[in-house]
Parts: C-alpha cells; sequence; structure tokens
C-alpha cells in the first residue's frame, strides 16, 4: 500500500456511510412494573426509547477522555490552565452541527457564559443568553437526547411538596400531557440511564460541571440545590431519583405522595426527548 494513504472500509451491501450513531440510553429498572400512564416503565414498553440509526453510520458518538481546556479556548480561564482536562464535555468526531462540543443548544451553539474562573464555561446554561435557538434546551450529541434544563412548572407547580407541588404520578401524567412543549414533541421524564449524563454529573460532589448545566427552582431556605424526578418506581409507593446536587448519595428512594421536607422541597422535573 503506498505510504501516507488510508484505506477507508466499504459499507457492506454496497451503501455509502453517512450519518450519526448515537449511543444509546434505557431506563434502568429496579421494578419492571408501570404504576402511571408515562412513567419510564409506560414510555419503554411503548417504544419511545427507540430511534432509526444510520445503516451504515459515517460516524460514532464518542468521548473524548483526554480532551484539554486548550481544545475549547485560547485564553484559559483564570487560575487554570490549558492543560486542565474538560471531560466529559467534548467529543472525539464532530457533532450534527459540525463542531465536537458534547453539548449544545439547538443552533448548534456551546454556551457563551463568560469564563472568568469557570472552566465550564462552555457547559454553563445557566448564563447562556439561548440567542437564536430554543430558551433552555440542550442538546447531547452523545446520546442525542435533548434536554429541558430549566426546571418544568405546571401551572404554579414546581416541587413535590404540599404547598407549591404534586404527586409523582400527577407529575407523569403531566409528561404525556403536555404535548407540543417549546415547539417539540415527544417529552418523557428522566430516568436513571440519565444518571451516566449531565444529571448524575450534577449530584457528585466531586464532579461539578453538571451544576453549571440546571436552573433548579430554588428552595425555600434560599439556597440553589435541587434534584431531579425520575420515571422510575421502587414499588407502588416510591421512586427512584437522583438526588439533590449538595449531597453525597447521588440516587436513593423518595415517596410518590407529596411530602413537606427538605427533599421534596428539592425535587424538580425536567424533561427529555429523542432529538435525533
Amino acid at each position: 500500500m503506498p505510504v501516507g494513504r488510508t484505506l477507508l472500509p466499504i459499507a457492506s451491501g454496497g451503501g455509502s456511510p453517512s450519518g450519526i450513531a448515537y449511543q444509546q440510553i434505557t431506563p434502568m429498572f429496579t421494578d419492571a412494573v408501570s404504576y402511571s400512564a408515562g412513567d419510564s416503565v409506560s414510555r419503554y414498553y411503548a417504544g419511545e426509547y427507540e430511534r432509526t440509526q444510520p445503516t451504515y453510520p459515517a460516524v460514532y458518538a464518542t468521548l473524548d477522555y483526554t480532551a484539554i481546556q486548550s481544545d475549547i479556548r485560547v485564553t484559559p480561564a483564570t487560575g487554570t490552565l490549558s492543560t486542565d482536562p474538560i471531560s466529559p464535555t467534548l467529543l472525539v468526531n464532530n457533532n450534527a452541527f459540525g463542531n465536537r462540543y458534547r453539548y449544545t443548544d439547538d443552533a448548534g451553539n456551546p454556551s457563551d457564559a463568560s469564563v472568568g474562573s469557570n472552566i465550564w464555561a462552555h457547559v454553563n446554561w445557566r448564563s447562556h443568553s439561548f440567542t437564536g435557538a430554543t430558551d433552555q434546551y440542550v442538546i447531547d450529541h452523545l446520546t442525542g437526547w435533548g434536554y429541558t434544563t430549566e426546571y418544568v412548572l405546571d401551572g404554579v407547580k414546581y416541587n413535590q411538596t404540599v404547598a407549591n407541588g404534586q404527586s409523582w404520578n400527577d407529575w407523569m401524567v403531566f409528561t404525556t400531557t403536555v404535548g407540543t412543549y417549546k415547539g417539540m414533541t415527544g417529552w418523557m421524564p428522566l430516568d436513571m440511564g440519565d444518571f451516566i449524563g449531565p444529571a448524575g454529573v450534577a449530584a457528585i460532589p466531586l464532579a461539578t460541571w453538571g451544576d453549571f448545566f440546571w436552573s433548579f427552582q430554588p428552595t425555600d431556605v434560599g439556597i440553589s440545590r435541587g434534584g431531579f424526578i425520575t420515571g422510575e418506581s421502587v414499588n407502588s409507593v416510591a421512586y427512584s431519583r437522583i438526588r439533590d446536587t449538595g449531597n453525597s448519595i447521588a440516587v436513593d428512594t423518595l415517596g410518590k405522595a407529596t411530602g413537606t421536607t427538605f427533599d421534596y422541597r428539592t425535587m424538580n422535573l425536567f424533561m427529555k426527548r429523542i432529538h435525533y
């Protein structure tokens, strides 16, 4: 073979490679019983997690675990080094917008938040302007899912307390009846599979980049900690939650009925949909 040339594989069946194959996320059922219309089990068995992958992908979405700060900006964040790692927020290959950012708005932009001393400014959706893009909606180009990055309101309800929220079952029903939201359809609750994505990172104190990703409803004690309502059940009275961001315990269970304690005040609903 001549020096300097690389032979590319030929797709079987004579097809031409095209498109991106995304990594699949599915629920991690602790109880494979559906307890409410709209929960993760009912969605899974209805085929709502299925997507059509390219027959002959040109690219497989893969994380670049060697990515460093100089890959995304010339001047490093204050007090940091250009060689500081930024995994897992960059891809090995280009996304559908032709850049390697794992997370972008639906116009293809990383966050335009000021860098300052924040090495994670490119995933700081709390401070992103969303100009020319859908407000508070971000695509994960590793999985092809789109997420609401701000807590979802059902009227004036925003958590799981008696005063300001509603029950887990009511939130699940909400996801089935919300219909078109932010101009898009196909919404569903997060599930335990999202623990390997930005939701899980936000709940792990030693991996704090996810804290810049989400906008929670501040609790009534004046802090901005928050957690995630998932669509997965433990049994008829408890569900699996991704716990609030200030806790070293990343996942556990919470009652499905409304309550008054801090745990119920920190639980917010975020939704997702298959974008690609």
